[in-house]
């Protein structure tokens, strides 16, 4: 009975250590949420994961996917490093993973202020690097490549504390 509990205690933390510690940083209207863990600082970039969970599947039957990425913290573009995909919600059963080469061909990707990747980009850089930048004339909306993976997005407003930066 000891080496079961013993084999139940050190098998389970592993079992769920990718769901675990996720921050929930949005909530769109279409009921997408969205999540980061793991900011790690690379001089004036940022790495981390996220993940993007949904209520419904997409046509391709993708409820959740979840993604390592390096973001630039002076444009706020991000680049893939990782991306897998799950046909449950909660990102729970067995990831495909988006092959490496498709990943490194997308490149970098420019956000437009107020979508979700830019937000978090935004607030996980000035709380990481500890400066405020400002952003919402960097991008017009002929800039923004569309994002293949998530289906929604959204419209290019600046808040009213971007606007007087």
């Amino acid at each position: 009975m000891l080496k079961i509990i013993l084999i139940i205690t050190f098998l389970f933390p592993f079992s769920t250590s990718s769901f675990g510690n996720w921050i929930k940083y949005f909530s769109d209207q279409n009921g997408n949420t969205f999540y980061y863990k793991d900011v790690e600082k690379d001089d004036e970039n940022i790495v981390f994961y996220s993940m993007a969970d949904s209520i419904r599947p997409n046509k391709k039957g993708v409820y959740c996917t979840i993604d390592k990425r390096v973001a630039d913290c002076n444009n706020f573009s991000l680049k893939y490093l990782e991306f897998k995909f799950f046909r449950g919600p909660l990102c729970i059963g067995n990831p495909e993973s988006v092959p490496l080469k498709t990943i490194e061909s997308l490149g970098w990707k420019k956000n437009l202020p107020n979508s979700s990747d830019f937000l978090i980009i935004e607030k996980l850089c000035n709380k990481y690097s500890k400066k405020i930048i400002p952003a919402c004339e960097q991008y017009s909306a002929i800039e923004m490549e569309p994002n293949a993976f998530l289906m929604s997005s959204m419209p290019w407003v600046c808040s009213s504390t971007q606007a007087a930066a």
